[in-house]
């Protein structure tokens, strides 16, 4: 979806199916301690998500598991963006890496969906000049990452998470849509009411949920039935990143 400002992937693509219809040491600012002596607030990803961290707040994610690694290298693309998730899930467990980077000597390249990782970087809220443009969700007003240049050291392999199962109602309505930004979701059996676009990657289902195809090519078409697993983003409009 070449016309995002967003762009990821993530770790399943589709599966034909029936449809149902569409639808340091010493005390920082908040009392922690890092027993590891870094450098940033001990924090989860709920906690920045729901902005009890607040913005320009320097943070370390203590383990937390990559779920997308962009490899998007095209002219004017994102290489480097990761996406990352609280082990235990659930709504506003997962972020953005906004051009990351490593520490210990390896590549974001070899990072992998189910790899346990270290992060220390500094929140930012981001908006596009132009705003949002979102007539549905007038009061979206930023999307929360971690800025560029933020650190990314590897612990150990591993699974990767179960995908959130969520409908479309869940991820395109306020009040729950926000909450699932950037997490792995899925929805089963749904119609392509808009077959692909090839110009910009893109096709929707239900409706009203768009769904990128990014780096994973789809032909999909008008009145196909699928199930969908992707990283949830809500930028422009609402959707799903494919792998």
């Amino acid at each position: 979806m070449h016309r995002s400002i967003l762009v990821g992937l993530a770790i399943a693509g589709l599966i034909s199916g029936g449809c149902r219809g569409n639808e340091s040491n010493s005390p920082k600012p908040d009392g922690r301690v890092l027993a590891d002596g870094s450098g940033g607030t001990a924090g989860t990803i709920y906690e920045i998500m729901n902005g009890t961290v607040a913005e320009g707040s320097s943070v370390t994610l203590r383990d937390v598991v990559i779920t997308a690694v962009d490899g998007y290298a095209q002219p004017g693309g994102y290489t480097g963006d990761v996406y990352v998730q609280e082990v235990k899930g659930g709504a506003q467990s997962a972020i953005k890496l906004y051009r990351a980077q490593r520490v210990d000597g390896g590549e974001i390249s070899d990072l992998q969906p189910g790899d346990h990782v270290k992060v220390e970087g500094v929140i930012k809220y981001f908006a596009p000049k132009t705003g949002f443009n979102d007539a549905k969700h007038p009061k979206k007003v930023n999307i929360k990452e971690l800025d560029q240049g933020c650190q990314i050291t590897r612990l150990a392999g591993g699974t990767a998470p179960a995908p959130q199962s969520l409908t479309i109602k869940e991820l395109t309505e306020d009040p729950t849509a926000e909450t699932w930004e950037y997490v792995l979701v899925s929805v089963q059996n749904v119609g392509v009411t808009q077959p692909l676009d090839p110009k910009y990657g893109e096709y929707q289902v239900g409706g009203v949920l768009a769904v990128d195809d990014e780096l994973c090519p789809s032909q999909a078409k008008l009145g196909d039935c699928l199930s969908i697993t992707g990283i949830s983003f809500p930028v422009f409009w609402l959707g799903i990143l494919l792998q």
